[in-house]
């Protein structure tokens, strides 16, 4: 694997040195050779000044990392000063672990972060005089035309001229069911083509589409979120300046020797290590549970988090339609014979009624039957012969919509088929995107949790409805765009005591699960999932109160850390001055000491995970 210069610097190279020259001056020092310590201590501070400088001219380094870091240069120098040599490398070896570790967490929350544009074809194909050019889709202009076929996915914003077509906006809309296209409807881009094929009249420039748009709006609220490690090292820059106000009065006091035990003991190093090491033991259970989780400020947002929003589609419904039914309008046959001359025919379309209809089949351990002269027609349906007699299934005829007009409340919301055999209506086939059987428990426990729980979705009103009034969910939102659910979740936020978590796993979700306080997406890593700051990789939403309960765990063992670090510290201080420790022990209880304590209460976030 080739491993670039960006890359290289992301590792911070330096801390394993420090680490590396640190351990050896410690050996020496153990083995008496003790003249070594000098120049193997002012090395280290050598090369932390320049990390230093080369992060700065390269703007690399946030203003609380080149503090912090400036600051442990100057007790590192201040020690080797006084010829405390030990200590200094004491404490600058644990420092160079710290920064290993902010390196680790820095390149886990920032992989692909930009994979939202891959659903947008990179070229596409432009008449022009009469001619198909082949140009890329950031060069397409408002006014252009452009052809797409069966397969392929509309690549702009724009209006049917010609043709007609079935395509699959979920990834958009949200909306599960397919839409039928033709003369002068719009579309968005990112729309696949199921069947049929149409040129396309860009309403706005290829890069400008509504994927793009989804785009800056996640760009626009990614650079406002801050991480947690900032917060820790805005804290050890503070608790250090304190320690050195301390040395300095101390100094008058009570002399310069001990007076270094507050500059010794003032090292943050403790903080920047554990802190790190607790939230990181805590992503690694979320990834056994595959659950990703994209650095460590989710953790935190997701502990003071007391509203829950969830989109519809794919997320508390399963995102894909199911035959709910058969209506037989001729008793001379079985659902087992619909479903089989059906089957046999849908098996040579990717059609989503046709993968219900299959699965359907498979389940009743249907036999297909062998079909001939298919033909699949766009946005109307498949025919084909079947045992010798003429099959259709598609979209159903007038006559028989007059005979559903008793069912046409209860089939609101749901795609209908109808099946006619030699040209006469057999059986309405009824679809629908099902609830995940997971959903009603989880919103329950989340309800448990005191979570006030909404749905925002793309979807129309009376299908939200329906599904709000089965899982008990009082507050929802419906046919909305992406922009839109922008707008309630921002609304929403108005109430400062609202922490709001948006659950989602379509494109349109995007920019929702970035405006909310942390966004937790469904689904795989791509596309939706680099907008969410914790993806759930196997695609349910089971694992939502998990995610809300381990994190206030979680954070109640950093708070845990850093009261057992401040009062190793304190009990350092103490008993140096007091005359019981000499500086080099109180340089191990105050900062390795709380350390390694820490580290003991990270095992135990482990232990008590993987025993659940």
């Amino acid at each position: 694997m080739t491993i670039t210069m960006k890359e290289l610097h992301d590792m911070e190279l330096y801390g394993y040195v420090i680490i590396a020259i640190g351990i050896l001056g410690i050996i020496f020092h153990g083995l008496g050779l003790e003249f070594l310590d000098s120049y193997l201590l002012i090395l280290i501070i050598t090369i932390l000044a320049v990390s230093l400088i080369f992060e700065i001219l390269r703007k690399t380094i946030s203003v609380n990392e080149a503090i912090v870091r400036t600051l442990m240069i100057f007790v590192g120098t201040v020690l080797y000063w006084f010829n405390l040599h030990l200590e200094g490398m004491l404490l600058l070896t644990v420092y160079g672990a710290a920064e290993i570790l902010e390196s680790v967490i820095e390149r886990y929350a920032e992989r692909r972060l930009k994979k939202l544009l891959e659903i947008i074809p990179r070229t596409v194909k432009v008449v022009k005089e009469g001619k198909v050019n082949i140009v890329d889709v950031n060069d397409v202009k408002e006014g252009d035309i452009v052809i797409v076929g069966r397969g392929e996915r509309i690549p702009v914003d724009g209006v049917i001229l010609d043709g007609e077509a079935l395509i699959d906006e979920s990834t958009i809309t949200g909306e599960p069911k397919p839409r039928e296209i033709k003369l002068y409807d719009e579309v968005l881009a990112g729309g696949l083509v199921l069947a049929g094929a149409v040129k396309v009249k860009a309403i706005k420039p290829g890069s400008q589409s509504l994927v793009a748009r989804i785009v800056e709006l996640v760009e626009k609220y990614k650079k406002k979120k801050a991480t947690i490690e900032s917060t820790i090292q805005k804290f050890s820059r503070i608790y250090l300046s304190l320690m050195l106000v301390a040395s300095a009065i101390a100094w008058i006091i009570i002399g310069y020797y001990k007076a270094l035990i507050f500059i010794a003991v003032g090292c943050p190093s403790a903080f920047l290590v554990t802190i790190p090491a607790t939230l990181l033991a805590s992503v690694s259970v979320y990834s056994r549970k595959g659950i990703i989780v994209k650095g460590t400020k989710p953790i935190e947002s997701a502990s003071k988090t007391n509203v829950i929003a969830f989109d519809k589609t794919g997320t508390i419904t399963l995102g894909r339609l199911e035959l709910e039914r058969i209506v037989l309008l001729r008793n001379s046959v079985s659902m087992d014979d619909i479903l089989r001359y059906a089957a046999s025919l849908e098996v040579y379309s990717s059609h989503p009624v046709a993968k219900a209809i299959i699965r359907e089949a498979k389940k009743r351990n249907v036999k297909l039957l062998s079909a001939s002269e298919v033909n699949e027609r766009p946005a109307l349906g498949v025919e084909g012969k079947v045992l010798g007699k003429h099959i259709f299934i598609g979209k159903v005829s007038d006559s028989t919509k007059k005979k559903l007009n008793i069912l046409a409340e209860e089939l609101e919301g749901k795609v209908i088929t109808e099946l006619r055999i030699d040209g006469e209506p057999y059986a309405i086939l009824i679809f629908s995107d099902i609830l995940d059987p997971k959903s009603k428990a989880v919103i329950e426990q989340l309800k448990n949790m005191k979570f006030k729980v909404i749905m925002i979705t793309g979807d129309k009103k009376v299908n939200a409805e329906k599904i709000a009034k089965q899982l008990g969910i009082d507050e929802y939102y419906a046919e909305l765009k992406p922009e839109e659910k922008v707008r309630i979740i921002e609304k929403i936020k108005e109430n400062r005591r609202n922490r709001v978590i948006m659950v989602g796993d379509g494109i349109n979700d995007a920019p929702a699960l970035a405006a909310a306080n942390l966004g937790i997406a469904i689904g795989s890593l791509e596309a939706v999932g680099e907008a969410g700051d914790i993806v759930i990789s196997r695609g349910s939403i089971d694992l939502v109160p998990f995610i809300v309960k381990f994190a206030k765990y979680s954070m109640r063992k950093v708070y845990e850390n850093i009261t057992i670090i401040l009062a190793a510290k304190l009990a350092a201080i103490v008993l140096s001055v007091i005359g019981f420790l000499p500086l080099w022990a109180a340089v191990a209880l105050g900062d390795d000491g709380g350390a390694l304590a820490s580290l003991i209460n990270i095992a135990n976030i482990l232990k008590s995970a993987y025993r659940s």
